[in-house]
């Protein structure tokens, strides 16, 4: 049957949109990253008040579309995240919505135009609780790896490992708009961080693993360095006794340049990520991708029969898609397919008022 859709550019088009779709496994913690436009310095400048806005936008996307968070890091370039939903489309939503919501804060904040984000961001699926508590020491490196804090909990920029070693539970500022005659007035919103899945229903083991896998990381790069620095004693010696200026000698201690800086935030070269579209880590990880992307391609096929069927009868009754697969968004929105259901008044409904002789109610 010939589509209906007239023009063979706009197929095209919609080829590469269905090409560009992510493997993202329902109940899978996911590490997602994501980089701002050329390796702009966006975050280097961040401050506390900064980040009670940002963990705001973080909370209420997280509630809107029901993703569980483990855990949020922000470099001067880039952000980490923990984090997975029920519903995998779910994910993709909520990095939209709270990617959107920072970007306008770092435009107003910096006066900036243009894009702040380099694009959708890349995600790898782990697997199993090995696979989960590497992506967990890979994000407490940063900071100690670069050489630019002693302690991750000494991270000025957004980070939820104080939280997450603390009591667990986030807290930020968000302004809840005006609905009818009840006034928009700021709210403080609260989001319990989710164990990962080694510690599902045990809160405080959680805390204290994250607490010991900190210590562990610190020692190892306090280790490392003082390695480095010995190194770098045994050169300048060497130099001297062969006669060289000791200088000369580069100290070993990998990238020494600091991510933080004060400027008009262009670095001088661009950091480009290599993700994959379909990523993963742990027991059974080449499985899980050769079947995914078996799944990616006949999900391909079906888009363009699904959008010819919906292009004929409007509002018709949606496909089953292929197992294990969900329905991109435009597709559902369509069909008019609900993917998360969350109103404004449940995604507030926890809330707190703030004071309105507080700053926040007069920023409001």
């Amino acid at each position: 049957m010939a589509c209906p859709v007239p023009e063979a550019r706009h197929r095209r088009g919609m080829r590469r949109r269905a090409d560009r779709k992510r493997n993202i496994q329902p109940n899978t913690w996911n590490l997602c990253t994501s980089r701002t436009h050329r390796a702009q310095f966006c975050f280097s400048e961040l401050d506390d008040a900064d980040r009670a806005f940002i963990w705001g936008y973080l909370i209420v996307a997280a509630r809107i579309y029901a993703v569980d968070v483990a855990l949020v890091f922000f470099a001067a370039n880039h952000m980490h995240l923990l984090c997975k939903a029920r519903i995998p489309e779910a994910v993709s939503l909520f990095h939209a919505h709270f990617k959107a919501q920072v970007a306008r804060y770092i435009q107003r904040k910096h006066g900036l135009t243009g894009a702040i984000w380099g694009g959708r961001f890349h995600n790898q699926n782990l697997l199993d609780d090995g696979a989960q508590a590497q992506a967990l020491a890979y994000i407490l490196d940063h900071g100690m790896r670069d050489l630019l804090v002693a302690r991750s909990d000494a991270w000025p920029l957004p980070h939820t490992l104080r939280e997450a070693c603390a009591d667990g539970e986030l807290r930020g500022v968000a302004w809840r708009r005006r609905v009818g005659k009840r006034p928009g007035a700021w709210r403080s919103v609260k989001l319990r961080l989710t164990p990962l899945d080694a510690w599902a229903g045990d809160a405080a083991g959680f805390r204290r693993f994250v607490a010991g896998r900190l210590e562990d990381r610190v020692a190892h790069h306090a280790a490392l360095r003082a390695a480095q620095a010995e190194a770098h004693a045994a050169a300048v010696m060497r130099a001297r006794a062969a006669g060289e200026a000791p200088g000369t000698v580069d100290l070993p201690t990998g990238r020494l340049r600091s991510i933080i800086r004060r400027h008009d935030h262009v670095p001088p070269r661009a950091k480009r990520s290599l993700g994959l579209r379909f990523k993963a880590v742990g027991p059974g990880a080449d499985g899980r991708i050769r079947d995914a992307l078996e799944a990616h391609r006949a999900a391909c096929e079906a888009y363009d029969g699904t959008l010819c069927a919906l292009a004929q009868a409007p509002g018709g009754p949606l496909p089953a898609p292929p197992p294990g697969l969900q329905w991109p968004t435009a597709i559902a929105a369509a069909a008019a397919v609900p993917v998360i259901a969350r109103t404004r008044a449940e995604v507030f409904a926890a809330s707190e008022p703030i004071p309105r002789g507080s700053g926040w109610a007069q920023a409001g």
